[in-house]
């Protein structure tokens, strides 16, 4: 049967819905009788009209439905337009129990995923038991090692660099330690430093560290309030107005700069540990390891300490573990 018989059939049974019951003989007949060209009534107009709407809707119900068919077989095979945002895991597969345990909003990008240890929720000897208490406090720790860290490369390599120059041009001694290295309890050099120098840094640094008393941010010496809505690492200080004037210029949000701060400060941490192993190791300026050729130098001296340790360890356990070829052996 097709469409223009379907459509006849029911104006037919709409038309005889609409007679009289007085004339269901005539409408019987009606039925019975083959369809004539006649004039147009009002009950057939209706029912014409309602056919092809109920036609109309079924084509658009069958047509969303196989938009929506489409629509699950795109997203089985090419995956959603819109996916959930995943957090990244420093270990695959091994999720850190803090994001589960403590709700952190200011943490965004700076969230590695790193702790296979689960010390953020883990009992601290310093802090309690409290899951939130120790998991804020490390976010704390971190930020105020990060900011040291961040200062103290600053500082190595600006000492490297200028104080010599700087010292000849004013007549003052050169206070670094020998080979021109940065002071430090590695490279030697402390006791040339101004005798005001430390004891300044101590009192400015016990400043700093009695603002979040000052604020009451803090229960005792060591703990800090656990506070969701508080800002980890905050001593108040901005005195360019920084935060309010990049969202209002650039539209950069403070969380974005929060996030931004413990990033850098993570790598700030990881490079002084490595300018203090360097300079251990080759006892060059870090300016100095900067040419290519003196970093292949460099590169043979540290492979050469690893294997020096390789055939330590194979003396001692009577082990044959093979040592690391040297990249450059034609450099010494």
């Amino acid at each position: 049967m097709d469409a223009i018989q379907v459509t006849r059939a029911f104006a037919v049974a709409s038309s005889s819905a609409n007679v009289l019951p007085s004339s269901k003989a005539a409408s019987a007949a009606a039925l019975r009788a083959p369809a004539q060209p006649a004039s147009v009534n009002s009950g057939s107009l209706f029912a014409a009209t309602g056919s092809a709407l109920a036609f109309g809707g079924l084509a658009v119900q069958g047509g969303r439905k196989r938009k929506s068919i489409k629509a699950r077989t795109a997203r089985c095979i090419f995956g959603s337009a819109q996916p959930s945002p995943q957090k990244p895991l420093a270990v695959p597969g091994l999720v850190p129990k803090y994001r589960d345990a403590c709700r952190d909003p200011l943490l965004a990008e700076a969230d590695a995923g790193f702790d296979p240890l689960n010390l953020a929720v883990s009992p601290s000897p310093f802090w309690g038991k409290d899951v939130s208490t120790n998991y804020f406090n490390y976010r704390e720790a971190e930020i105020k090692h990060g900011r040291l860290a961040m200062l103290a490369t600053l500082g190595w390599f600006t000492s490297e660099e200028l104080q010599a120059s700087l010292a000849r041009k004013l007549g003052l001694p050169d206070d670094l330690a020998p080979g021109e290295l940065a002071p430090t309890l590695v490279n030697g050099g402390l006791n040339k430093l101004p005798i005001w120098f430390l004891p300044a840094v101590f009192l400015l640094t016990a400043y700093i560290e009695n603002l979040p008393n000052m604020q009451g941010r803090r229960v005792n010496g060591l703990t800090y309030k656990t506070d969701v809505d508080s800002v980890p690492g905050d001593l108040g200080f901005d005195p360019l107005n920084l935060s309010s004037g990049l969202k209002a210029q650039m539209g950069i949000e403070f969380a974005y700069l929060h996030n931004a701060e413990i990033k850098h400060g993570r790598a700030a941490m990881i490079a002084i540990l490595a300018f203090v192993v360097q300079e251990y190791i080759t006892k060059q300026p870090l300016a100095a390891e900067m040419s290519t050729f003196q970093l292949a130098k460099d590169t043979n001296r540290v492979i050469g300490a690893v294997d020096r340790a390789i055939d330590y360890v194979d003396q001692v356990e009577k082990l044959s573990i093979p040592d690391v070829p040297v990249p450059f052996p034609g450099l010494q």
